[in-house]
């Protein structure tokens, strides 16, 4: 129940955070690294405690998982780069 949680705060925190940056919000700095250490706890989860290659195969259970933590972590350093710049309040 617990990484259900962990993949629910994943999601809409980087939707509520994407919202903010579109509204030009400061709270989508902190929002972003929240959903990113989710994604990053849900990530390992898969990786370290579950047969999830196995029975996903290597596409679904390898790439896409990287492939959204490359995501995550490209838009938390984006919206740092953004606040840097003076284009988010």
């Amino acid at each position: 129940a617990w990484i259900t949680g962990v993949f629910a705060v994943g999601v809409f925190g980087g939707f509520l955070a994407s919202i903010l940056l579109l509204l030009r919000k400061k709270w989508a700095i902190p929002l972003f690294l929240v959903s990113l250490l989710a994604v990053l706890i849900n990530t390992c989860y898969s990786f370290f405690a579950t047969n999830q290659a196995e029975v996903y195969g290597t596409l679904q259970g390898i790439v896409m998982p990287l492939i959204i933590a490359v995501i995550a972590i490209f838009l938390y350093m984006y919206s740092k780069k953004t606040a840097a710049n003076g284009l988010i309040n």
